[in-house]
């Protein structure tokens, strides 16, 4: 007795081996041409196919529009620029209070118990006001229009 896989007819003296695999390959390849056929030859012959996407959208840019988008890429550039020029600003001017603060800090604890002299009370004074005008900078921001 033959085994069904390997054998599935024969003719004559001679026998034929079919591959399963080889069957639903073809079926496979008959499907998908089928398919393609329907879905795609009815597309090719219609008058007029509608796209999703405007002709405004897929137009290369003119001169103009060339400039325009130059113009943009530089006023950003420009931005950055100042942005980064003010925060290396930023931090230049916190490094000299954080100095500041420690050395007036050290004064004031030198003097232990007596009073504290008015160049100590104005070198405070300036702390504090250069303070501030750092942390306005800090919320200051350069912004792109």
């Amino acid at each position: 007795m033959q085994d069904p896989l390997t054998s599935l007819y024969s003719q004559g003296r001679r026998q034929r081996r079919v591959q399963p695999v080889r069957i639903v390959r073809q079926t496979f390849l008959a499907v998908v041409a089928l398919f393609g056929a329907v879905i795609f030859l009815p597309a090719q012959n219609s008058p007029a196919r509608q796209t999703l996407l405007m002709p405004e959208a897929n137009r290369p840019p003119d001169a103009n529009d060339k400039i325009a988008m130059d113009q943009a890429r530089h006023r950003v550039d420009n931005f950055d620029a100042a942005n980064s020029l003010r925060a290396r600003q930023i931090n230049d001017d916190s490094t000299k209070l954080l100095i500041l603060a420690n050395d007036l800090k050290r004064q004031m604890d030198q003097l232990g118990d007596r009073p504290v002299p008015d160049l100590l009370r104005r070198e405070a004074e300036v702390i504090e006001s250069l303070a501030r005008d750092v942390e306005k900078e800090m919320t200051l921001t350069i912004k792109g229009s």
